[in-house]
């Protein structure tokens, strides 16, 4: 649904849809992933994952947050 910088901002979004009762899962992305481990690389991007069925509802509650930092993929 969204990728986020790190995962306190992933964290953010996440809180946010738990409070609308819809579920939700992190993943760190392929690149974030591959700096696993690196000092300093703070973790990397961060993707929040929602159900099809809820993912309007999630688009709304990330509108809602008016998060900058997201970039929808």
């Amino acid at each position: 649904m969204a990728v986020f910088p790190n995962q306190m901002a992933a964290e953010l979004l996440r809180s946010a849809l738990s409070v609308e009762g819809i579920e939700s899962y992190s993943q760190l992305t392929d690149m974030a992933a591959g700096s696993f481990g690196v000092p300093g690389s703070g973790g990397g991007p961060v993707a929040v994952w929602v159900s099809r069925n809820d993912f309007d509802r999630a688009r709304e509650v990330l509108a809602r947050l008016d998060a900058p930092s997201a970039e929808s993929s």
